[in-house]
């Protein structure tokens, strides 16, 4: 005589749920991240985090003290306003690192980009009609507007009061 084997019911596979599939999830994220890592870390080229850069910026007003501009003489020290060392994020632009320097700023912005009226108070016209503020990089108006400007490490960015900007 044979034996009879009850039918067992046909299951599925139980898929893993709660505490289990958070579990594995984050394991798969955290894997993912480590081999990310060791191939970016061994790959040519590969993205890394930039080096800061160290800029030299001033900004002077003399030819506004010149001019016996009240204003000027009121926030300078003989056409001297601010001078230092800054570190900056590599990709900083010149009107960032003006802001950086904490000078308190006017500006307005169009297609040509940004234009500073006023710094620490001095604004266009207090030496003649045609002045105003003018920046330098290494001693060179760049052709552009200050926003656009990108520094490297080790430039010197000058902010001029002139008489016709």
């Amino acid at each position: 005589m044979s034996a009879v084997v009850p039918d067992k019911p046909n299951r599925q596979p139980k898929r893993p749920t709660g505490k289990i599939a958070l579990r594995a999830a984050l394991c798969a994220v955290v894997l993912g991240a480590f081999i990310w890592v060791l191939v970016a870390a061994h790959t040519p080229g590969a993205i890394t985090a930039a080096e800061p850069i160290n800029v030299t910026l001033s900004v002077s007003c003399d030819v506004a003290v010149e001019a016996g501009s009240a204003t000027a003489q009121a926030v300078s020290n003989n056409g001297a306003m601010r001078s230092g060392i800054l570190h900056l994020d590599a990709g900083t632009t010149v009107y960032q690192a003006l802001i950086a320097s904490e000078a308190v700023l006017s500006s307005r912005s169009d297609t040509m980009g940004v234009y500073v009226a006023l710094i620490d108070g001095l604004g266009p016209g207090e030496a003649g009609p045609q002045s105003g503020w003018k920046f330098y990089v290494n001693g060179t108006a760049p052709a552009m507007s200050c926003d656009r400007c990108v520094l490297s490490n080790g430039d010197v960015v000058e902010w001029r009061y002139v008489s016709n900007a």
